[in-house]
């Protein structure tokens, strides 16, 4: 088989606002995310939504085979729904993954075996510093509008102090890549925009307009931030994208008929290919091949667990794999 290098995209499906939530199940997988040495490794991990809305059950499944067959990982205490699922950006070398919910942040240091409570605060999200093999950083959203730093991988915190105009829920934290030197991160809310921090979360500034914002979900830094100064937003009013580090902010939608923006992923070849996927409530999975300027809709994926609408995506995640492991978590585009 060739070696060569292929994107992958998995896709999520799952409900874009819990009011949607009205079957059972309906669009069980609320996220899922990649290995980071997902061409070697052919490693997922995927996080349900209820199983059973009578039961409440919620179980985190993996596959080692890129996506073939999956299979639900035990040991997980407190189960509850799990909104973020993020691996060690050393995951080869350190085997360690998050996952964080309503139920607390759980951190696994052997490819998930094994789970162990790292903080019981109900939580939004997690992200972690793309050095966090030396500098041990990582930080969490909580659903009371707090956002904590942990230096020593998660075995304590401590809470950040943030502006007093956000009133809202907070929903999406990311770090830059360059966060080394920088220091720099994005803060999105339910209402209130977006914020930035260049000092590792010590000071904010609102970099958006806070009344009245449509909701930012989803935040990713471009890989060359330290050049292009390029980010991006997902937003309920659609892709929101900044080329000033940050500081300014304009929606990109054309050709977004949904701009209901759950998730946005930049492909691992963004630099050379400029490519970036757009996860959106009921519109489908849209791709943009000139850096987020413009939008076409992909093809749709079968919904075989939840069989009721063409289309109900929340989450996106992509990577680049060898020919012969091109398989997906929940869809191959």
């Amino acid at each position: 088989m060739s070696n060569s290098l292929l994107f992958s995209v998995a896709v999520c499906l799952a409900v874009g606002c819990e009011s949607l939530l009205a079957h059972d199940p309906h669009d069980p997988i609320v996220t899922v995310a990649l290995s980071p040495n997902f061409a070697q490794d052919s490693t997922a991990f995927a996080a349900t939504d209820y199983l059973s809305i009578k039961l409440g059950v919620y179980a985190l499944l993996k596959s080692t085979n890129g996506g073939v067959t999956w299979s639900a990982v035990a040991g997980l205490p407190k189960v509850r729904k799990m909104l973020a699922v993020v691996f060690s950006p050393a995951y080869s070398q350190d085997q360690t993954v998050f996952v964080a919910g309503p139920g607390g942040l759980f951190k696994t240091t052997n490819q998930g075996a094994a789970w162990t409570l790292a903080s019981s605060l109900a939580l939004q999200n997690v992200a972690l510093s793309p050095n966090f093999a030396a500098d041990n950083t990582l930080f969490i959203v909580t659903f009371n509008t707090t956002v904590f730093k942990s230096t020593n991988r998660g075995q304590t915190f401590t809470e950040l102090t943030l502006p007093g105009s956000i009133a809202s829920a907070l929903n999406a934290i990311a770090v830059s890549p360059n966060y080394a030197v920088d220091g720099t991160l994005l803060l999105g809310s339910a209402t209130n925009g977006i914020f930035e921090s260049t000092d590792g979360g010590s000071s904010w500034v609102s970099v958006t307009a806070t009344q009245p914002s449509p909701a930012v979900n989803s935040l990713t830094f471009s890989p060359g931030f330290s050049s292009d100064q390029t980010a991006f937003a997902g937003t309920y009013g659609g892709v929101l994208i900044s080329t000033n580090g940050g500081a300014s902010w304009s929606a990109s939608n054309a050709g977004l008929s949904d701009t209901n923006v759950n998730s946005v992923t930049l492909s691992p070849n963004y630099l050379q290919d400029g490519t970036l996927w757009a996860a959106t409530a009921v519109g489908g999975v849209f791709e943009s091949t000139n850096q987020g300027t413009s939008w076409t809709v992909t093809p749709l994926i079968n919904r075989e667990l939840s069989n009721l609408t063409t289309s109900h995506y929340h989450n996106v995640a992509a990577c680049g794999q060898r020919r012969d492991r091109h398989n997906a978590a929940s869809g191959d585009l």
